[in-house]
């Protein structure tokens, strides 16, 4: 790779590494939160869902920022708008905690819609590997999000300092990213070339086919959320202590990152992706449905959720490479991305209270977990629609 590439490609790498840590890192922290400001269950519960609320609204209309300003500067509003975030989240009080939110809930729709859009253009020929890359780097600090949130609180920082920790590594993505400004792609569709040889954002939205991959993404969305929501809930209803069910809910998310890494480049291998679907979905079935019967039997249940873990992050990363193969153009991905990712994170916000509400109406965790279910047969029909090899207009 040439000296752009290599910045271009560690400023994807460190962007992703911040597009799920300042969230995840947030769900360990909220009882601290709660005890330093006084703040009730109900609004405490508010701060992991703002973000997705943030995600869904912001979403469609990051292409046509894109648009207008270019992908480099867009991403990097969108980094600014993340430090923003964190900086207001943690020293302005209880009502910088839902600004800062909703301010770092904009900024990583931004990275979320672009990330693919920048992959297909600039590494045509590596999406798969590319992608790999972008989902691994999301995991991987997802997971070490949740997991030192508390230890750094506990170790003299307290939750804001633990909160504000996320200002180095996108302090460093935006440093990283700013080499992108003003800098041309050789070879790549640019500016009125973009507009005047892509077809209208609307033809793109009433696809079918772009359908298929907003509501399999949107299933995707729904499951993750709510299983992150409420596992640990889950285990100790069942006996298990409150250490060992948070060690079963980190390796539920370090099993992702694997899959992460190996079904993109797995599914970029093929022109029709559909045995790698059936094959995640079969894995994701697998896990929740064991969780669902196990009990509190660890020889089921450790198992069971590994397969959960690898089923959450191959769905997401098939989503993702989906909207890059079925897509002809880097305008496209973007708005069949905002269009999905709008559509997924609305439900990824209704997932975990829509879970919590038939617990609270039936008092059993067998109906909740059975919708999971019905959810993993839609996510299976749709990412088979999605998976055949053609293209989102090809369709008319």
């Amino acid at each position: 790779m040439n000296n752009k590439k290599v910045w271009l490609f560690w400023g994807i790498v460190l962007i992703a590494c911040n597009l799920r840590a300042p969230i995840t890192s947030v769900g360990s922290l909220v009882s601290m939160i709660q005890g330093d400001t006084g703040m009730s269950s109900a609004l405490a519960g508010f701060i992991t869902t703002l973000p997705l609320l943030a995600f869904a609204v912001v979403s469609p209309f990051v292409s046509t920022m894109m648009d207008k300003l270019g992908m480099e500067w867009t991403m990097l509003l969108g980094l600014l708008s993340m430090i923003a975030g964190v900086l207001t989240r943690s020293f302005c009080g209880v009502p910088g905690i839902f600004i800062g939110t909703t301010l770092l809930g904009v900024g990583i729709a931004v990275g979320n819609i672009l990330l693919p859009s920048i992959i297909k253009e600039r590494f045509p020929l590596k999406v798969g590997f590319m992608t790999s890359l972008f989902t691994t780097s999301m995991s991987t600090f997802s997971a070490i999000g949740s997991g030192i949130s508390v230890p750094a609180a506990e170790a003299g920082l307290g939750w804001r300092g633990s909160l504000a920790m996320w200002l180095a590594t996108l302090a460093l993505a935006a440093l990283v990213w700013s080499r992108q400004l003003g800098r041309g792609e050789e070879g790549g569709p640019r500016g009125r070339e973009i507009k005047g040889s892509h077809s209208p954002a609307r033809r793109v939205m009433s696809s079918p086919l772009s359908w298929r991959i907003a509501l399999y993404m949107g299933c995707q969305s729904f499951l993750f959320y709510s299983l992150v929501s409420w596992l640990a809930t889950i285990l100790q209803s069942r006996g298990i202590s409150a250490a060992d069910a948070g060690f079963l809910v980190l390796l539920f998310q370090l099993s992702s990152i694997p899959a992460s890494f190996i079904f993109p480049i797995w599914a970029a291998k093929k022109r029709d992706q559909r045995l790698v679907t059936f094959v995640d979905s079969a894995l994701f079935t697998v896990g929740v449905a064991g969780v669902m019967f196990a009990g509190d039997n660890l020889f089921i249940l450790i198992p069971s959720l590994i397969c959960a873990g690898l089923g959450t992050a191959g769905s997401l990363a098939l989503a993702l490479i989906f909207m890059s193969y079925r897509c002809k153009s880097v305008q496209q991905t973007a708005t069949l991305s905002g269009m999905a990712q709008s559509i997924g994170y609305l439900l990824a916000a209704v997932g975990p209270i829509l879970i919590g509400a038939l617990y609270d109406v039936i008092g059993s965790w067998m109906v909740p977990l059975g919708v999971l279910v019905g959810v993993l047969v839609l996510l299976t029909l749709f990412g088979v629609g999605a998976a055949r090899d053609r293209y989102i207009l090809d369709e008319e």
